[in-house]
């Protein structure tokens, strides 16, 4: 009974504390203007980031942020080539940009697999081709902000 009682804390411990996170989320996301705000983990692509950092994603009228510790980096829907979901599937990282079919390959000179419910953001800097891909942990919620993407991108505004 003691056992019980000591998990029932616990678990109402952790309840709290993520109660807690999602709120401060929620407000930051407020001061920057965000619609929308997912945590991820980051599986490729920003220099300085490692992969399997937790980040932020916030999702705003122009452009998505994402914030690494202190650290935000801003990507204006202007510049994004193509936003795709996968489902729990693997994504094979080698010689130059394609997307379909749950494949993603890129200018990294190397080969590289990522598996997971993946959000992927292809985008244009100066005239090269970069890839984004960041672990949702929830294909629907990939789904979800893959379309809010795509919408942005295409210059159409939804209200909510």
């Amino acid at each position: 009974m003691e056992g019980l009682l000591i998990g029932a804390v616990i678990l109402l411990l952790l309840a709290l504390i993520g109660y807690n996170i999602r709120r401060k989320a929620k407000m930051a996301a407020q001061q920057i203007g965000a619609r929308d705000f997912a945590t991820a983990i980051h599986k490729y692509g920003i220099p300085g980031v490692p992969d399997w950092a937790l980040v932020r994603l916030y999702f705003t009228d122009e452009k998505v942020v994402i914030e690494y510790k202190k650290n935000r980096f801003e990507l204006a829907y202007s510049h994004i080539l193509s936003v795709q979901a996968v489902n729990n599937g693997e994504v094979d990282i080698s010689g130059h940009i394609f997307t379909g079919s749950g494949v993603v390959t890129i200018n990294s000179g190397g080969q590289k697999t990522i598996k997971g419910h993946l959000l992927i953001l292809n985008y244009e800097k100066g005239h090269e081709s970069k890839v984004l891909v960041f672990d949702i942990r929830n294909y629907y919620r990939a789904v979800q902000l893959a379309g809010f993407v795509e919408t942005r991108k295409s210059g159409q505004t939804i209200s909510f």
